[in-house]
């Protein structure tokens, strides 16, 4: 890869989440008015926010090569339950290392333009994750 890669301008309305997360869609529109749910996120967050105008996409966990892809684009990479960032592609690729080989787990991440946008949406996920726990089980809420 030579030179800086060409990147369109961003649009704070989108997010690229995995589709099992479909039934918050109404919860993440509050944050996000426009959120993408693709079969596939690895292609979504490579074609969405490596190519296109979509700031942060959500990654389950799976042992992805888009990390280290991710890095070197200049994007920032944040594990969703440690907060760690990886931002430089050498880090990265220890990481796919350390997951490969089994020293460590590949966790849930999250790609962002910037470390703001990466936090940001961590925030959000782990409040909607503990709200979730709070609902009382079944369809309807006794009143």
């Amino acid at each position: 890869m030579t030179g800086e890669p060409a990147v369109a301008e961003e649009d704070p309305n989108y997010i690229v989440l995995p589709h099992s997360m479909t039934d918050s869609a109404s919860r993440m529109r509050r944050h996000y008015p426009e959120p993408l749910f693709p079969y596939d996120t690895s292609s979504a967050v490579a074609q969405a926010v490596l190519g296109g105008k979509v700031p942060v996409a959500f990654h389950l966990t799976e042992p992805v090569a888009i990390i280290p892809v991710a890095t070197g684009h200049g994007m920032i990479v944040l594990f969703l339950d440690s907060g760690e960032v990886l931002e430089k592609p050498r880090d990265a690729s220890r990481y796919m290392l350390k997951g490969v080989t089994g020293e460590q787990s590949f966790g849930d991440f999250i790609m962002a333009r910037d470390l703001w946008a990466a936090r940001r949406i961590r925030r959000i996920l782990t409040a909607e994750a503990h709200a979730a726990m709070r609902r009382p089980i079944g369809s309807l809420a006794l009143r």
